[in-house]
């Protein structure tokens, strides 16, 4: 084989391996570019969506595809993806952090049943009202003190008051059996203690 025909070889292999190259950081650039724009999608938001409009897009599809309302399996999926995308979207420094490529997104992944993820059902068909936001949070917060109370022992959940409460009063009643251990103690010896003869000195 000849020197020129080698050189051409070479030069092809040199072309090759750069299109290889190229065309997979193409193909990166293209599937994180997807993958920022999935969160966005789901909600059906722009990138450049406001808080304000992620918000009102996140309750709207609340109310379309919640389970207890639909009743499908389908809608289950996709409320859950929903209130995935909102727990990064809906937070100032989630999405930064996610529009940087520093948060990657669950998928697949069931929330905890502990954990008050779920709506109530009558919150959402008063969504109309006005009041979504006001019951929404209620409903959240009732929702996170049952979770609390499943998992809590009322026995041994008292607040600090209670305990230093709790303590001075076993201070009190240790002081008041001790002082009256001695009381009694000293009164019982009274009451037997013979009195002392008095000795003349005539005698």
């Amino acid at each position: 084989m000849s020197l020129t025909s080698r050189l051409i070889n070479v030069s092809r292999g040199l072309s090759s391996i750069c299109s290889i190259n190229l065309s997979h950081t193409r193909g990166f650039r293209t599937s994180r570019i997807i993958n920022v724009e999935d969160l966005y999608k789901i909600l059906g938001l722009q990138h450049n969506a406001t808080q304000k409009e992620i918000k009102e897009a996140f309750y709207a599809l609340s109310r379309v595809h919640h389970p207890d309302i639909t009743g499908t399996t389908e809608s289950s999926s996709k409320y859950q993806e929903i209130v995935s995308a909102y727990e990064i979207l809906g937070d100032p420094s989630k999405r930064a952090d996610y529009d940087r490529g520093l948060v990657i997104p669950k998928t697949g992944v069931q929330p905890s049943s502990d954990f008050p993820t779920k709506l109530d059902v009558d919150m959402l068909r008063k969504a109309e009202s006005g009041s979504f936001e006001d019951n929404y949070v209620r409903s959240y917060n009732r929702n996170l003190r049952n979770a609390w109370a499943q998992r809590a022992d009322e026995t041994i959940s008292k607040s600090a008051f209670e305990y230093r409460y709790d303590q001075r009063r076993f201070a009190m009643v240790l002081y008041t059996t001790v002082i009256g251990m001695i009381l009694g103690s000293f009164a019982v010896a009274k009451y037997y203690e013979e009195p002392v003869p008095i000795v003349s000195s005539d005698s």
